[in-house]
């Protein structure tokens, strides 16, 4: 039995593509640093999970990358611990002197 996500992928014989080892990397990113949250701040995953709102179980979860969790669950999260949430497609280049901002862009 599959105790988080890369053990399911694994199981299944599932050759992770890139979008897949992103979305891994993510998950186990996230889980990270709740895991180091957590323990930074000497709490149970029942406490935390109080914190949040949610049951310790989703905790449970979210600490071995076995979820799915939308952005915007991440957002509160974020906000109930006092953190923030920051996404990038990395499409385009940040600190590029020839980007343009996206405000000064036209349809096409």
């Amino acid at each position: 039995m599959s105790t988080n996500m890369f053990d399911l992928l694994k199981e299944l014989g599932h050759e992770p593509g890139k979008e897949d080892s992103q979305y891994i990397s993510v998950l186990a990113h996230v889980a990270g640093e709740l895991l180091a949250y957590r323990k930074k701040h000497r709490l149970t995953q029942k406490q935390l999970a109080e914190r949040l709102g949610v049951t310790q179980a989703m905790v449970s979860k979210l600490e071995s990358g076995d979820i799915n969790i939308s952005v915007k669950k991440l957002a509160e999260i974020a906000a109930k611990l006092g953190g923030s949430l920051y996404v990038t497609l990395n499409l385009v280049p940040q600190h590029d002197d020839n980007f343009e901002s996206y405000e000064n862009w036209e349809e096409t």
